[in-house]
């Protein structure tokens, strides 16, 4: 999980949007369902008295210039926990049987549409720090998010994330997810405008 610290909008806004965009790539390019990360409630001058002509970005200013599906997991006084969501894959993913029947034996059982998931997962945020089956909504494979809990299960690698039993299909995943942040951060690289870097990264998923 990421957490961006704060910065002198002035100075830092186009790297700011520039590293949100690289963060949530994988949404945006139909690689993965969901991205989760702390974002700061006011990225503002006032933490660098220095610069007073500086300009304030709010959090709602950012999610709308992100331009993806989100949902707002957890407040606090001076963050949020933000889930960002591809809604097609996170159906896709919710879909599945074996998923939905595990979400169903851990809490889930009365979650039918996409909303009434991404709700309770919300609300299971006010329970624990950090509910283990995010796993899933970030796209990352059952038996891992399985194994994560489970005392029996015998870890096999470490990597992006924890792998037990089997390493495939985990590792090819783990390389498509590594290869796509790559060529996204080669995009951003390539280009200064917002627009164009977010149009070629919603074609990651067609590139690898």
């Amino acid at each position: 999980m990421k957490h961006l610290i704060h910065i002198g909008c002035l100075e830092r806004q186009r790297e700011l949007m520039r590293f949100l965009l690289l963060q949530t790539a994988l949404v945006r390019g139909r690689i993965k369902p969901g991205e989760v990360f702390t974002l700061n409630r006011c990225y503002s001058a006032k933490f660098h008295a220095h610069t007073p002509t500086g300009i304030c970005v709010h959090q709602d200013i950012l999610l709308q210039k992100l331009g993806l599906s989100y949902r707002v997991l957890r407040n606090r006084e001076c963050d949020s926990l933000v889930l960002f969501y591809d809604m097609e894959m996170l159906k896709n993913v919710l879909e599945n049987l074996a998923i939905r029947q595990y979400l169903y034996r851990n809490g889930y059982s009365h979650c039918v549409t996409l909303d009434s998931f991404l709700l309770h997962l919300q609300e299971r945020f006010s329970e624990v720090d950090f509910p283990h089956e995010i796993g899933l909504f970030l796209g990352y494979p059952l038996k891992d998010v399985i194994g994560f809990v489970s005392v029996r299960s015998r870890l096999t690698h470490q990597g992006s994330w924890r792998v037990y039993g089997k390493l495939e299909p985990s590792l090819t995943l783990m390389n498509r997810f590594r290869e796509a942040r790559r060529m996204a951060e080669f995009i951003i690289d390539q280009h200064d405008d917002w627009d164009t870097c977010a149009q070629k990264i919603s074609l990651l998923k067609f590139l690898i």
